[in-house]
């Protein structure tokens, strides 16, 4: 044990000596006090910032932001954990502050409390909370506003909700410069999570935070108050709960979802007379093919525009589904039979389907209401339905996912093992991936055959385009508007994804109405996806000529059930191109939507020697299917 040396009043040179030591200690504590150079501030850290800024001339100033200040990313990137956080990467702190109506910029040396300021004119902070206060009683104590509220039947105005927006610039000339917030309010009367469901409309006041008054008040008419919409206050479902679901032969129940499943040799997993609370949704649905087209010019690969489910059968090529790994434990497992290629025998699939619950662990909906100091929210649980078959190289999930809000989402999962040729090095076609292996470059492309029954088969196909108008009331304002029209035929219903000119696609039943008399359907919402970068006449494309629109929609016709024909095998030409081209008419009949999703594969490296799975999905979401949220009990 090392000795210690105390000091003593007679002995100053001992005394410095600790006095020293004392220094270095604290020297070194502040230095390490942080373990990494961008760690956030610490409480301690928060308070020495705010002392600073006081002693600094601030005190009066109003705070709105202090966060660390991040060192140069130089010195981050040179930064060991063992070294000291000291020097270049010393802690900062930056805040910006509010005085006299002028805002400040802040950096404050943590170490010791010297503050850099400067002004940064012409700017205006974020809101702070404070100011949300401020704003309702600068409306609701002018007289304008309080007309307002009595004309809408509110005769007591501190009974309102109300919230502070910010107005971002489009506010009158004469109000440039000022520090403004727009204020709207609702009447909260027999709601407690849900205030928003009344609001006040028509009446809104734009505040002076400054000055504390309604610089305008906005009255375009009142308008009827909306009924509350209230939802439950508990609903939070545990993980640890029993699964749910009944089975009996091929039908499966779970929430308010009913539907019939069965293992197709070609198709795989197809799913029929969807229902959800008894109501129809979709006839039947499955995976109709699958294209991928190999981007290699090598005569050993300029072939290969696979055609897997047409040329091999995703259903029969199903693979048994292992616990842990393919399926979570506590999934119920299901065999399925199908005749064999050749003699035809009865071939049993073990264990070809699996189904499960699966906890998003996210919420399904969820909202704060801080006015109120309420809360409400439901986990999201889902259930899925999940085949996998293995075709050659690639593996491919399709799972059909059930939501509890009225969605089907599905989801293809793509597992494997790169297509691989010998080669010194890299050529245009694909990159190397191992010594001496070169990954040819290629596409995957997935169309799904889905026969919605949108509350019948009396269905329509509705597409709505995204327009901008500048509306002489929008203040200078570009808004953007939908302009939907009903396909007539065939040609009209043919779409693409186009972030430029963006669509929105559904399927609406020709005469049902919801309870608010707008027509019921389901609203197609893609994901991730691509189209071929081949030209029209490339005879890759022709095998796969599906594949060239993300959208098909085709009247119901029992023979239509494959995207690129019934025998795509050695074939070219047939399919979704050819029978669309007959340009049949859609109008209140029977629809079948067809959808393309893919993803371009670029081999790396880290694909090698297999691959982590990629993930594409599509969904059908209720868009007037329903009078209100049906996941909101």
């Amino acid at each position: 044990m090392e000795s210690e040396t105390k000091p003593s009043p007679g002995n100053g040179g001992g005394f410095l000596l600790w006095a020293f030591a004392f220094a270095a200690l604290l020297f070194s504590a502040s230095a390490q006090a942080a373990p990494h150079p961008l760690d956030p501030l610490s409480a301690p850290e928060i308070r020495q910032a705010t002392a600073a800024i006081q002693r600094a001339g601030f005190g009066t100033a109003r705070i709105h932001s202090i966060e660390v200040q991040e060192p140069a990313k130089d010195a981050v990137l040179r930064w060991q954990p063992r070294d000291p956080i000291a020097g270049p990467l010393a802690r900062r702190a930056f805040a910006v502050v509010r005085r006299d109506q002028r805002t400040y910029e802040l950096s404050i040396e943590l170490g010791t409390g010297a503050v850099q300021s400067r002004e940064v004119p012409g700017v205006q902070p974020g809101l702070v909370p404070e100011e949300y206060a401020a704003a309702r009683a600068a409306a609701i104590n002018d007289r304008r506003f309080v007309a307002g509220l009595l004309a809408r039947g509110v005769r007591n105005p501190s009974a309102v909700i109300c919230w502070t927006f910010s107005a971002g610039t489009f506010v009158h000339e004469s109000f440039r410069g000022k520090r403004v917030a727009q204020v709207q309010c609702t009447e909260p009367a027999g709601t407690t999570i849900n205030p928003f469901a009344r609001p006040l409309t028509g009446l809104s006041a734009l505040v002076d935070l400054d000055a504390g008054v309604a610089l305008e008040v906005i009255d375009t008419g009142a308008r009827p108050l909306p009924r509350p919409a209230e939802f439950e206050t508990t609903g939070k479902r545990s993980a640890a709960r029993a699964f749910q679901m009944e089975a009996s032969d091929q039908v499966i129940r779970w929430d308010a979802w009913a539907f019939h499943w069965r293992i197709d040799p070609r198709a795989g997993l197809v799913l029929s007379t969807v229902t959800f609370d008894g109501r129809p949704v979709l006839y039947q649905g499955s995976l109709s093919e699958i294209f991928v087209p190999y981007m290699d010019a090598d005569p050993e690969w300029n072939w290969r525009t696979f055609l897997d489910a047409g040329e091999y059968g995703f259903g029969r090529m199903s693979t048994e589904l292992v616990p842990g790994i393919d399926c979570p434990e506590g999934a119920r497992f299901f065999d399925a039979t199908v005749a064999w290629p050749g003699d035809g025998r009865p071939q049993t699939l073990d264990d070809a389907v699996c189904v499960f619950e699966r906890d998003a662990n996210e919420a399904l909906w969820r909202h704060m209401e801080e006015l109120t100091s309420t809360r409400a929210g439901r986990a999201r649980f889902d259930l899925v339905m999940r085949q996998t078959a293995e075709l050659g190289l690639y593996s491919y999930t399709v799972d059909w996912v059930f939501g509890a809000g009225g969605d089907i989402t599905v989801e293809v999962i793509a597992n494997g093992i790169d297509g691989v040729r010998a080669a010194s090095g890299a050529d245009a076609h694909g990159r190397i991936v191992a010594p001496g292996l070169m990954a040819p470059a290629h596409d995957h492309h997935f169309a799904f055959r889905l026969d919605t029954d949108v509350d019948g088969t009396a269905n329509r196909f509705v597409t709505g385009r995204f327009a901008l108008e500048k509306p002489a009331a929008a203040g200078g304002r570009s808004v953007w508007v939908l302009r939907e029209q009903a396909a007539a035929r065939e040609q009209d219903a043919i779409g693409r994804i186009d972030l430029g000119n963006p669509a929105h696609w559904r399927i609406e039943h020709a005469t049902a109405k919801n309870g608010l008399g707008q027509p019921t359907g389901y609203a197609l919402v893609p994901g991730d996806n691509i189209l071929p970068l081949m030209p029209a006449d490339d005879p890759g494309l022709s095998r796969g000529g599906f594949a060239a629109q993300h959208v098909w929609v085709t009247p119901y016709d029992p023979q239509e059930r494959f995207a690129a024909g019934a025998y795509p095998n050695q074939a070219a030409g047939d399919g979704l191109p050819k029978w669309t081209s007959a340009n049949r008419a859609l109008g209140d009949t029977d629809l079948v939507l067809w959808y393309t999703m893919g993803f371009r594969h670029v081999p790396a490296p880290e694909d090698w020697p297999v691959l982590n799975a990629r993930k594409l999905k599509f969904s059908l979401v209720p868009f007037g299917f329903f009078d209100r949220n049906p996941a909101v009990r």
